[in-house]
């Protein structure tokens, strides 16, 4: 052997700057992943709100739409022989309570939270929700009928810390 010739050893491990630096990439990695994860995670309840408000909504314009139209209107059906229009204020006299109410006008300026079936009973799965309703005279938008022929029903949702509500409009005419 000679003893002149040095011997290169393999090296092994990592350098400081090596860890340092794989360190440093990780962490812009995972910082980039959580931020993407918790916008996403943001509006994830959001379609359930909506599809609740959606029923909600549902529920209490089919209540409304099986109602008469005018307190004048026959049972059965037929045309009113004098119509509200612009739209009555609201509860009749004798009518204190929603399974109570017999038209549209009735359920003028309702406001409920929480939301309550037709015998005045809280939705217990709809807790923080606030259900509006507006009802209106349509003037001029359909040509077939006269304007003091039609209501616009508007049943507005709102979902518990939502930024946004959710409405639904529906008509009913006088026939």
């Amino acid at each position: 052997m000679s003893m002149g010739i040095k011997q290169k050893k393999n090296q092994q491990g990592i350098t400081l700057i090596e860890l340092v630096l794989a360190i440093v990439i990780v962490s812009i990695a995972l910082g980039a992943i959580i931020q993407s994860w918790s916008f996403a995670m943001a509006g994830s309840a959001n379609p359930l709100l909506q599809h609740k408000s959606l029923k909600l909504a549902q529920m209490y314009s089919d209540e409304i739409l099986s109602k008469r139209f005018d307190e004048t209107t026959p049972l059965g059906g037929g045309l009113a022989t004098s119509i509200s229009c612009p739209v009555s204020s609201g509860i009749d006299t004798g009518e204190s309570s929603r399974n109570l109410f017999d038209d549209v006008d009735d359920y003028q300026n309702l406001s409920e939270s929480p939301p309550q079936d037709i015998n005045g009973n809280n939705l217990s799965t709809y807790g923080g929700y606030q259900v509006s309703i507006n009802i209106s005279c349509i003037s001029g938008e359909f040509g077939i009928v006269s304007s003091n022929h039609i209501k616009r029903i508007d049943v507005t949702v709102t979902a518990p810390a939502a930024i946004n509500s959710f409405s639904l409009a529906v008509y009913k005419a006088n026939f």
